[in-house]
């Protein structure tokens, strides 16, 4: 029987050979497109610690409502029969190319180092082997929240701004690092422009910031703030 681990093992051979990583450490997240390892870094990357975020096989992953996600995508016609691999490769690569631009254009996310078929090799955000928090779990305080508050509203503008909506953003999936917020998991990124789910999904975004912070004694209504980003950016 093949095994998780031997999964694991097999992928990240392919970091290990490009001197990426040098072995695995462990895994610290079990998520729904995939897993998160803690890895030791390797001489490309001159870091103790790295991730490698390795997503599940189409068989096995638990992404919702994929049209949603998919759609404004361009596929080749020769490319449909192996829409579902193709799906499986897609969600690193929009994961990774997100990441890059990001993180480029100096926004709170993890540093992206390298991408294989079906994995990501990416900064590990934690102090020594221990991750980050996630801010639902994360010990804010209330005088910090305002800051922290206006600074993911700010990224998620910037976001817009270069035409990208993350989709499925929640306090499960940004982290709390040195008192800073760290946005992740972006394979369900959309195209503003090319997607015609993405004002919902940015509404939904914003919302959902919005509803965790209220819990601080203030906040905002998320639906207001969204039409008031988006409308900076695209007519309704």
């Amino acid at each position: 029987m093949y095994t998780d681990n031997q999964r694991y093992q097999d992928i990240c051979t392919w970091f290990k050979q490009r001197e990426f990583i040098e072995e695995i450490l462990r895994v610290v997240k079990e998520g729904k497109e995939g897993s998160v390892l803690l890895c030791k870094g390797g001489r490309s990357i001159d870091y103790e610690n790295c991730a490698v975020k390795i997503f599940k096989d189409p068989g096995a992953r638990n992404f919702k409502n994929d049209h949603e996600y998919l759609e404004g995508k361009v596929w080749k016609r020769r490319d449909l029969l192996h829409i579902e691999q193709l799906k499986h490769d897609f969600w690193a690569k929009t994961e990774f190319a997100t990441m890059e631009k990001f993180y480029n254009a100096g926004l709170p996310v993890p540093r992206p180092w390298v991408q294989s078929d079906t994995a990501i090799c990416m900064e590990f955000i934690g102090h020594g082997d221990e991750p980050a928090s996630i801010l639902k779990h994360a010990p804010i305080r209330k005088e910090d929240a305002p800051r922290i508050f206006r600074k993911l509203i700010d990224s998620i503008d910037k976001m817009l701004s270069m035409g990208i909506v993350h989709g499925d953003l929640s306090p499960f999936n940004i982290l709390y690092h040195n008192d800073e917020p760290v946005i992740i998991d972006f394979p369900q990124a959309v195209s503003a422009n090319a997607n015609s789910n993405a004002y919902a999904l940015f509404r939904h975004d914003i919302d959902a910031v919005c509803c965790f912070f209220k819990k601080f004694g203030f906040g905002e209504d998320g639906y207001s703030l969204a039409d008031e980003i988006w409308k900076k950016f695209y007519r309704f």
